[in-house]
């Protein structure tokens, strides 16, 4: 796989600068939604990484410019049928941000298939669920996330940092950290034996466009200790 800079128009700043805003709009959205609970309850005891844990992932359609999934409507959405998931939030893996993004694209579907039946062209157009849709991230997915991305048929994938708990699967062996950490070596997007593929892009802290340094620090603030 390669790393590379790429030269990108206005149009594509511009989508990008949204779709980063929104995720960071849900990141900080759920740390100040778990932050606000009491901490002396057990229920909101961090189970993994609290700096991984806040990762902010919304789903856009690059045509309509609109966001289709956040993962935090579909957490409070759970949360209000789901007894328990307080707990579930910070140690069951399917209620990832990534996950959570996409099963919010998935009750969308459910929605826009009922009355229509399974064996109908409507509903068999869902079954691929962010098919068209780029996803954007405040941090780079974990393997298992990057990898249902695949399944869910992503078109691009943006992200802001590298996975914080350096467990990233998209970036791989490309990534060499300032204190000398490398990647995994595994870029999930690139894996040859796949049958879909989707491109990925990161935000350079050093970028030539000026939102670059904004998202990339601020996804960083998301994510520290």
């Amino acid at each position: 796989h390669k790393f590379e800079k790429l030269a990108l128009n206005e149009s594509d700043f511009g989508a990008m600068d949204f779709g980063l805003r929104e995720a960071l709009r849900d990141g900080f959205a759920f740390q100040s939604m778990f932050r606000s609970r009491d901490s002396n309850d057990p229920h909101t005891n961090v189970h993994q990484s609290a700096k991984a844990i806040f990762c902010g992932c919304v789903v856009v359609c690059p045509k309509t410019k609109r966001v289709i999934a956040r993962a935090n409507d579909e957490r409070v959405e759970q949360m209000k049928t789901v007894a328990g998931l307080d707990i579930a939030i910070t140690s069951n893996p399917l209620c990832s941000s990534v996950i959570l993004a996409i099963q919010g694209v998935s009750r969308l579907e459910r929605k826009a298939a009922i009355g229509f039946g399974m064996e109908t062209t409507q509903f068999r157009n869902g079954q691929y669920l962010c098919n068209g849709y780029d996803i954007y991230l405040t941090m780079e997915p974990d393997i298992y996330d990057s990898m249902a991305l695949v399944h869910a048929r992503s078109s691009r994938v943006i992200f802001a940092v590298p996975h914080v708990d350096g467990t990233g699967g998209l970036i791989g062996d490309c990534f060499h950290g300032e204190d000398g950490s490398e990647g995994m070596g595994m870029a999930v997007h690139c894996l040859p034996g796949t049958n879909h593929h989707y491109r990925v892009f990161r935000v350079a802290p050093d970028g030539d466009h000026s939102s670059s340094t904004y998202f990339y620090n601020e996804a960083a603030k998301l994510h520290s200790k």
